[in-house]
């Protein structure tokens, strides 16, 4: 820790995307409109989930995540209680970006709007490939990358550097509807 503390007056600075997120709320309803500021994912579905009961069992028994493993594991655990999920997102959720509707794929249960090139404690979901049109996830780029994943055995393999989510878009701007 000392070393990590003494090397921070000569780090370097660089420079980080934020996304404004607008909760519209139904239509009908008289709840006002919410406005967050989001620096590095936003997510529905299974992912969703998982991290709602992560942070809450990590609320309840902080002593369970003393170490990114213990972490990685009960992160695992949850993902396998969640067998078999059958949300099918293609039937709630409308995704649109860059002003175009995009189709979700059959069985994703997850769809992920990510800020950096990292995610869940340093997993690269994206991937590092150029696969036409997509290049690499840059975190100062003005874009985010949207992308789906089919349950929790895809996120399972993507936790463990198994391939990459199902890439969607790298947009400006984003809408998701429920």
């Amino acid at each position: 820790l000392e070393r990590f503390l003494a090397s921070i007056p000569t780090a370097g600075v660089i420079q980080l995307d934020r996304w404004r997120l607008t909760q519209t709320p139904a239509e009908g309803s008289d709840d006002p409109a919410k406005e967050l500021v989001v620096n590095n994912y936003f997510s529905v579905g299974i992912d969703a989930e998982i991290a709602i009961r992560f942070h809450e069992d990590r609320e309840l028994h902080p002593e369970k995540y003393s170490s990114r493993t213990k972490n990685k594991v009960v992160y695992a655990q949850l993902g396998a209680s969640m067998l078999p999920n059958n949300l099918m997102l293609a039937s709630c959720v409308r995704l649109e970006a860059d002003g175009k509707p995009r189709e979700l794929g059959k069985g994703w249960e997850g769809l992920i709007l990510c800020n950096l090139p990292s995610y869940q404690g340093g997993n690269n979901f994206w991937g590092t490939n150029r696969l036409r049109p997509f290049v690499p996830a840059d975190e100062t780029d003005g874009l985010v990358e949207v992308m789906g994943v089919g349950g929790s055995v895809h996120m399972g393999t993507l936790q463990v550097g198994l391939g990459h989510a199902h890439r969607v878009s790298q947009s400006a701007e984003v809408r998701v509807a429920l």
